[in-house]
């Protein structure tokens, strides 16, 4: 059995919710602090307050964005495709996630948590799908879920 792992390309609609849910929950911050610390609502004319609105929004969010990136991890030359096909399911199932959507050789699989299913609408990046080609199994997924059945498979007892 070959087990290959790769981060798969940043999505341009993550960053950009990232980055519009970051800078709406700076400027609050900063108009509450303002509300309460000066008689002036908000100063809007300072150079200082618009340069932190935008490079603090952009940091966060190339951060986020890169560490929410999907992991692609594929298994190839194995003895019983359909067997190891079931085993990744059971064991993604076991690890919180339930079935969102099933076919005969592909899954999709989404969070019994309710945070995380939010982000997964929001922003896409909590979906994780399992598919069937060939003589390869290929998930992918948030990197802590791919990582946990990487390692399950790689350092366990022999599966298969």
């Amino acid at each position: 059995m070959k087990l290959k792992t790769a981060y798969l390309k940043p999505k341009l609609r993550t960053f950009l919710g990232f980055f519009t849910l970051s800078i709406i929950t700076l400027f609050m911050l900063k108009a509450i602090f303002h509300v309460f610390t000066t008689w002036k609502a908000v100063e809007l004319n300072s150079f200082l307050w618009w340069f932190n609105l935008i490079l603090f929004p952009l940091g966060i969010s190339i951060g986020v964005t890169f560490g929410a990136r999907r992991v692609q991890l594929i298994i190839a030359d194995t003895a019983d495709t359909e067997k190891l096909y079931d085993w990744t399911l059971e064991f993604l199932l076991k690890n919180e996630l339930r079935i969102k959507k099933k076919q005969d050789s592909e899954a999709t699989l989404e969070s019994n948590n309710n945070f995380n299913r939010i982000f997964n609408n929001w922003f896409g990046v909590e979906v994780t799908s399992v598919k069937r080609i060939d003589n390869r199994i290929i998930v992918e997924g948030p990197f802590r879920l791919i990582d946990t059945v990487d390692s399950k498979l790689r350092y366990s007892k022999s599966l298969y």
